[in-house]
This record gives C-alpha cells, sequence and structure tokens, in this order.
C-alpha cells in the first residue's frame, strides 16, 4: 500500500513539473512619474501544451470598487492593446516571438492613475498560470520655501511634500497696519538709543 501511494505521488510530481509554469515570482516595482516599467513574465511549456497560446495582462486598481481591466491580450496569433483606453499607446509586448516564453510587457510615461497590481496569465492547455506584479507609480517632490518676515527670532522653513503636479504657491502680504506697527516701534527704539547717547 505504501509502495503505490509512493508512485502515486511520485506521478503526481512528475505531471506537475511537465505542465506550463511563469518563472518570474510575484514581486513588486516602484518607479517615477514618466518613466517606462518593465513588468516580467517568462514562461515555459510542457510537450503536453498543445493548446493555442493565449497571453492575457490584467490590471487591479487600488480601489477595490472598481473591476479588473484587460489591458492587453494575445490571441490567435494577433496582438490586442486598445482594451484600456488610459493605458491605450503605453502598453507594449517586450518580444517580438511570444511562443518563445516571454510575454513581459512594458509600460511607457507612467501616470500615477497606473498603480495596481498587473497580472500575467498564460494559457495553452492542458496548461494555465499566472503571476502578479504591484506597480507604484511615484510622483514629483515638491521643495517649497515658507517665508516669513524678518522679524527678531524669525526664521525661514522649506517644505518638502510628494505632490503631483506641483503646486503654485501663492503669497499673502501682510497687513498694512501690522507693518506700521512694527516700524513705529523699531524708530521709537532707536530714537530712545540716540537719546540715551546724546544724554551721557
Amino acid at each position: 500500500m505504501a509502495l503505490l501511494l509512493r508512485f502515486v505521488l511520485l506521478c503526481g510530481v512528475a505531471d506537475f513539473t511537465r505542465s506550463l509554469s511563469i518563472t518570474t515570482p510575484d514581486q513588486m516595482i516602484e518607479k517615477a512619474k514618466g518613466e517606462t516599467a518593465y513588468l516580467p513574465c517568462k514562461f515555459t511549456l510542457s510537450p503536453d501544451d498543445q493548446g493555442p497560446l493565449d497571453i492575457e495582462w490584467l490590471l487591479s486598481p487600488p480601489d477595490n470598487q472598481k473591476v479588473d481591466q484587460v489591458i492587453i491580450l494575445y490571441s490567435g496569433d494577433k496582438i490586442y492593446d486598445d482594451y484600456y483606453q488610459d493605458l491605450k499607446g503605453r502598453v507594449h509586448f517586450t518580444s517580438s516571438d511570444l511562443k518563445a516564453g516571454d510575454a513581459s510587457i512594458n509600460v511607457t510615461n507612467l501616470q500615477l492613475s497606473d498603480i495596481g497590481t498587473y497580472q500575467c496569465k498564460v494559457k495553452k492547455a492542458p496548461g494555465v498560470a499566472n503571476k502578479k506584479i504591484q506597480l507604484t507609480v511615484l510622483g514629483k517632490m515638491c521643495r517649497l520655501l515658507r517665508a516669513v518676515r524678518p522679524l527678531p527670532g524669525a526664521t525661514s522653513a522649506a517644505i518638502t511634500h510628494l505632490w503631483d503636479p506641483c503646486p503654485l504657491p501663492t503669497w499673502k502680504g501682510i497687513p498694512r497696519l501690522s507693518t506700521t506697527k512694527y516700524q513705529a516701534k523699531t524708530l521709537n527704539v532707536l530714537l530712545r538709543v540716540r537719546l540715551s547717547r546724546l544724554l551721557r
């Protein structure tokens, strides 16, 4: 009985190793806005996989309320890359011969809306496999100078924050009354100093 069970397990392992598999591991990729992201998806076939080759890339947005979007598809020896309007013209297979085992894609001119989980699905019956890649797109780092009036002990501070697009600063003037009071106070101090020197 034990020998029979071992034989069944070995057959199962052998059958598994012969099936279609994606060799690229699940991973996370970070890129800056405007750059190109390379999303790898390399696979191997087995002699048992005799059906037509179908490759499908899906995008799952961070918002769970939104449905998965097909962004590019290979089926019947043809490429269809106009499924998702937001990525139209910006997603391409990197290989000219997908049957050679490379279903990787490039996403060009990255936008913040491209953030999400990308899933590569490869099917060649009876083999089926898929892998996920999480893509994060980083915006621009904006450095703004927060200016203050040069009062005693006052300093200026720089603020660094992640914005996209970078905001344009709007400066608000200090009311004229406040400026007059400050100038008058400074003038009084100077007059007192000069008078004290004259009286010495």
